[in-house]
């Protein structure tokens, strides 16, 4: 028999026992993807390609197209997105495709919030000669979220309002702090500000550059902003006497905003007028005791006061309290009960010190103390209160006293203790011998008088020395740079002295280094 009748003979059997026709090898068969599986990023966008290979019998022709990628998913294939562009290739297989899928980072980090762990990435490519259709997969695997060490608590800003006026240029100095728990170990970033109309919530500009920062709790971020004289004549023209300027920091899914009150004048002759009584600009507010130290150790049942300076524009009457956490109560979230209302009428001083009823000094332990602008008029109306006491967080000060235990005068320790001389910066190490039985050590920075800016050296702290910033540590550290607060204290070139003192558990004094002078240049 020769091969053209064993071709008849077996297409005659095949009809006969209803098998299926020879015609099936003219479909497409399968179609698959390379690789099968990929990793999505969730810090950045994904941008990748991806192979597709679609095979076909032996007497297909007829090619194979698919218009589009899917990104579905795998529990109840609803379509999540579409991607890629349209695949055709004509004549017989297998067909080989390439492609480039790109998925914003935005999208990726919401199928992850939303629980998911993995989608497909599918694509049906269908016989251009009417044969059917295949479809071939590709798992796309999205990490699981990292749990946040941390979170973030606050984010605050200084000033909390400022004048702008419409006759000239107006640059903005802004220093913002984002507070986190102590146990934070991310970053904190904001990409621009924003001006909005808080009658209607529109962004009526964008400004600034992205801000950044990590390591240890607080962020301290400063910069520097520049509205037009053209810009703000423009809102003062459309009727805008007030506007927001407000940043949001993020830190994985978490983010907390801040904002400042601008006032809209329409020059610095007029703003005494345009500013009247009832719009009062709280912005600055500075808060230490009498001697001008912001932190303080005393014995118990001292006399203590603190202070309060006010910078502000306008007049008016200004609204606070102050308030103390005892100790016992200071530990994470304080308990704070209010000393005494203020009520004082500012006229147009622009500046006004208020003063603190007598602290109490009773108890041995730590105490935190603040002091907090209360105007109903100054709370923003989008504002989220979480504090009824003190609901205006940017117009908030704070510090801390800590009142010595014991009965007698301890021994204490001469601590040793280095630099003991020379330039310093923001790089330089402080540090110092451990103390037995020190749970706390406070590093102190004392200006020296000008008169003793070029002595050769200062003995011991006198009259020409007033206290600049300091520093509580916990016992584990005896080593560490001058933290962006103090060295905001600082100005470059002049002279310092510097001490570290050791504490016990109860408070009391227990060791203490030599006062040593050095040169602060950053």
């Amino acid at each position: 028999m020769n091969r053209f009748s064993k071709h008849w003979l077996l297409l005659a059997l095949v009809t006969c026992l209803g098998l299926p026709a020879l015609s099936a090898q003219a479909a497409l068969l399968a179609a698959t993807a390379q690789p099968n599986q990929r990793q999505l990023q969730v810090n950045q966008d994904n941008n990748f390609a991806v192979n597709w290979r679609v095979t076909a019998g032996s007497a297909h022709s007829g090619g194979a197209a698919s218009s589009s990628a899917r990104i579905i998913n795998p529990s109840g294939g609803a379509t999540l997105a579409t991607v890629g562009g349209t695949l055709s290739q004509g004549g017989s297989g297998p067909f080989l495709f390439g492609e480039f899928i790109s998925l914003p980072l935005a999208t990726v980090q919401a199928w992850q919030r939303s629980g998911l762990r993995r989608v497909l990435l599918v694509r049906d490519f269908a016989d251009l000669a009417g044969g059917g259709a295949v479809r071939g997969q590709q798992v796309l695997v999205l990490p699981a979220p990292t749990q946040p060490v941390g979170s973030l608590r606050a984010v605050k800003i200084q000033p909390a309002q400022r004048q702008v006026l419409a006759s000239q240029r107006n640059v903005l100095a802004l220093a913002w702090q984002v507070v986190a728990t102590d146990d934070f170990s991310g970053r904190v970033s904001s990409s621009r500000a924003r001006i909005i109309d808080p009658a209607s919530g529109a962004v009526l500009s964008t400004l600034g550059e992205g801000l950044s920062a990590s390591g240890r709790t607080p962020f301290l971020l400063s910069e520097q902003l520049e509205l037009s004289a053209g810009e703000v004549q423009g809102w003062y023209a459309r009727g805008l006497r007030r506007l927001i300027l407000q940043r949001e920091f993020s830190s994985g899914s978490q983010s907390l905003s801040a904002q400042v009150v601008l006032t809209l004048v329409s020059s610095g002759l007029r703003a005494p007028r345009e500013n009247r009584d009832g719009e009062l600009l709280v912005q600055r507010l500075s808060l230490s005791f009498l001697d001008n130290q912001r932190i303080k150790l005393v014995p118990p049942a001292t006399e203590l006061k603190a202070k309060v300076l006010l910078g502000y524009s306008g007049n008016g009457l200004v609204e606070g309290r102050w308030q103390v956490a005892e100790p016992g109560s200071t530990e994470g979230k304080p308990f704070y009960r209010t000393l005494t209302l203020v009520r004082s009428q500012l006229g147009s001083a622009q500046q006004s010190t208020l003063f603190s009823p007598p602290l109490p000094t009773a108890k041995a332990g730590k105490y935190r103390l603040r002091f907090c602008v209360t105007n109903q008029d100054l709370v923003p109306a989008d504002a989220l209160v979480l504090d009824s006491g003190c609901p205006i967080e940017s117009l908030t000060v704070e510090t801390v006293y800590e009142v010595l235990g014991g009965s007698g005068p301890a021994a204490q320790l001469a601590i040793s203790a280095s630099p003991q001389s020379g330039v310093v910066d923001a790089a330089t190490p402080f540090q110092w011998r451990a103390v037995d039985g020190a749970v706390v050590y406070q590093l102190q920075l004392f200006a020296i008088g000008l008169d003793q800016q070029n002595a050769g050296e200062v003995e011991v702290l006198g009259e020409s020395l007033s206290f600049v910033a300091g520093m509580l540590l916990p016992a584990s550290t005896t080593k560490t740079p001058l933290s962006a607060l103090m060295r905001n204290k600082l100005e470059p070139g002049r002279y310092y002295l510097w001490r570290v003192t050791a504490h016990d558990q109860g408070g009391a004094l227990i060791g203490k280094s030599q006062e040593w002078r050095v040169r602060y240049q950053p």
